[in-house]
């Protein structure tokens, strides 16, 4: 019965132990949850990340503004609009919270916001009624702040990066405190070897889920990184592609103007239309001797209505009649013919009829 009353303290003591072991447990456990998803927080919407996101869609807006000044672009000025629209909503978010606070602790962070707002006012402005001619002054007014946001994403990087380092500290501090508690407690007895075997089996599958997030983390890391090589090739490809398509535009402006010239001053009468006796082009000189008003040599338009419409208002239309009749029969005959026609104003003109097989159409 003594033995047994001097155990009955023991026994006590050692439920206390227990008990505040467990209460020690629970309460660490609870700061380290607390901790892991204040880390998680912090980094997924820290000050880090909203100045970076700014950033990206700041840059996202000069690549729109500037690709819907190139020829033949497909971007859309409602995709330029909408670029504006969320950078407009970055800024506001830039103006609240902890951003707004880390902000305040610089004067060049805050110029720099106030530089991101100045641009955006001067640029809505040509938003409104956006057109190509709007790009290099557009450009002008965005590009200044591009660098400014730069050096203040990177100084958000910087305050989020100790953040976390901060808040990883506390977490081995208190991992240290938890493992110090532990090894504190094995000397009470047997009872607590059950304990610390069941955590030892708990830290050994963390370690096995562990190594399989590293593995995986390994692979998507490659992953990412065969992504970003077949990302810069094909920007290299537009980038080749994008010069081609400039030199190709500008050889046939060459070739356009060199051909319009060449129709300005020929001495003879050129028209040329198309399998449905549609008006494709015709020179200066067709023009003026039939009388043409040249508001009504629209290509497309059809050649029957174009000499009814002369013939009944001029002489020289009654004459541009008189020639587009007689060359309907080479028309349906498909043969080239040339002939020399007198006029019923008096004038003689020769004719050079060619049909073209391969396209269809006359000349």
């Amino acid at each position: 019965m003594a033995a047994m009353s001097n155990l009955r303290p023991i026994k006590i003591l050692l439920a206390l132990i227990i008990g505040v072991f467990v209460a020690a447990t629970a309460y660490i456990s609870a700061l380290v949850m607390e901790r892991q998803s204040e880390i998680e927080r912090v980094s997924r919407y820290n000050v880090a990340w909203l100045v970076g996101q700014a950033t990206s869609e700041y840059t996202r807006l000069e690549q729109r503004v500037s690709a819907f000044g190139l020829p033949d672009s497909k971007i859309s000025a409602d995709e330029v609009r909408l670029r504006f629209d969320i950078i407009v909503n970055r800024l506001s978010l830039l103006r609240t919270g902890e951003v707004e606070e880390f902000v305040k602790a610089d004067a060049e962070y805050a110029a720099t916001i106030d530089a991101l707002a100045q641009a955006l006012d001067a640029v809505q402005p040509y938003l409104e009624d956006l057109n190509p001619a709007h790009v290099p002054r557009l450009l002008q007014i965005l590009l200044p702040v591009d660098a400014r946001l730069a050096q203040l994403a990177a100084a958000a990087n910087r305050v989020g990066g100790d953040r976390v380092a901060d808040d990883q500290r506390q977490l081995i501090r208190l991992h240290w405190t938890f493992s110090v508690m532990a090894a504190g407690l094995i000397v009470c007895g047997i009872a607590l070897i059950v304990l610390l075997a069941w955590h030892n089996r708990l830290l050994h599958r963390a370690h096995n889920e562990m190594k399989v997030l590293t593995d995986d983390l390994r692979v998507t890391s490659e992953n990412l990184a065969e992504a970003h090589q077949e990302v810069q090739f094909a920007n290299a490809e537009l980038e080749r592609q994008n010069e081609t398509l400039v030199r190709r535009d500008r050889d046939l402006r060459t070739q356009n103007e060199r051909f319009e010239a060449a129709l300005g001053n020929m001495s003879q009468a050129l028209c040329l239309v198309d399998a449905q006796q549609r008006l494709v082009i015709c020179n200066q000189r067709y023009q003026a001797m039939f009388g043409f008003d040249k508001n009504l040599l629209k290509a497309g338009a059809p050649m029957r209505h174009l000499a009814e419409f002369l013939s009944a208002s001029s002489d020289e239309g009654a004459s541009l009649y008189q020639v587009y009749a007689n060359q309907q029969i080479l028309v349906r005959e498909n043969r080239a013919r040339t002939y020399f026609e007198e006029l019923n104003d008096g004038r003689t003109v020769g004719v050079s009829h060619q049909p073209l097989s391969e396209v269809g159409g006359n000349i």
